[in-house]
């Protein structure tokens, strides 16, 4: 009897040591759930051991249904297999295409999101212009250049109550006291140049919308920057339009056929 057990174990020990032979792979089709034995363990002792060792786990299998992180699951599987490598692999690609796929939709979708909002900006301005044009039309460029100061604030003050960056924080202090100059500008030099320094302005401030990185802890949505963009670039556009200077013969044209179409009651 002892003769036996320990006959057992020495078959026990030489195969769980000595490596498996390519027969005792994962085999395909039907029977890939289950290990299959090399006749040289089952003949090299007097006990014959019938039962198949089941699948130890299903970790090896959740390699093929589990999204691909990174390498690990997976080529630790084709170590394991190297008859199997042609089957590993489409997976790995079809969940490596599936993840590509899903991240192009949300860059796509983002800068879907992104124009909408530079244009709606663009007729945000158009909409301001018209309604400040109204309302005080000889004040209109100092408008714009204490507006451009307050859009420029607004930065800084979305990092309120929160650890923001330094460096972040000092690009938009200094965004801001550009737009404090230009607003001085503005106020001081003669109506053409005041036009001309804030369109600058405005200009200026939409590269900085578009390259400012405002970090973690700004309360600003995703959308604003493309928002404050467009706005920007809609209010230059209207500034250099509109303070365009008449050229000298219409002007003469219109002072002579001025007091001819005037009309004495």
């Amino acid at each position: 009897m002892n003769v036996r057990i320990l006959e057992y174990i020495r078959v026990r020990i030489r195969r769980n040591c000595r490596p498996l032979s390519t027969k005792s792979r994962w085999t395909r089709g039907a029977d890939r759930h289950r290990w299959s034995l090399p006749m040289s363990m089952t003949s090299s002792s007097n006990m014959p051991i019938s039962a198949p060792i089941s699948r130890p786990s299903t970790d090896r299998v959740s390699a093929f249904s589990a999204p691909v992180t990174g390498e690990g699951e997976t080529s630790e599987f084709v170590r394991d297999s190297p008859t199997d490598r042609s089957a590993a692999k489409p997976c790995v690609r079809i969940h490596r295409s599936g993840l590509v796929v899903s991240m192009n939709a949300q860059v796509s979708q983002r800068s879907h999101i992104r124009f909408l909002a530079f244009a709606a900006g663009g007729l945000l301005s158009i909409a301001a212009d018209r309604s400040i044009s109204h309302r005080n039309p000889t004040r209109r460029t100092v408008v714009y250049a204490a507006g451009l100061m307050g859009a420029a604030v607004v930065y800084p003050i979305s990092h309120l109550g929160r650890s923001a960056d330094s460096a972040v924080l000092t690009r938009e202090w200094i965004a801001v006291l550009a737009t404090a100059a230009v607003y001085v500008g503005g106020s001081v030099l003669p109506a053409q140049g005041a036009a001309r320094l804030t369109a600058v302005g405005w200009l200026a401030h939409a590269v900085f919308d578009h390259g400012h990185d405002r970090g973690t802890s700004s309360r600003l949505p995703q959308w604003y920057p493309a928002l404050c963009a467009g706005f920007d670039v809609g209010v230059a556009a209207l500034l250099c339009v509109s303070n365009t200077p008449v050229p000298s013969r219409n002007r003469r044209v219109a002072a002579e056929s001025g007091p001819a179409h005037s009309v004495v009651y």
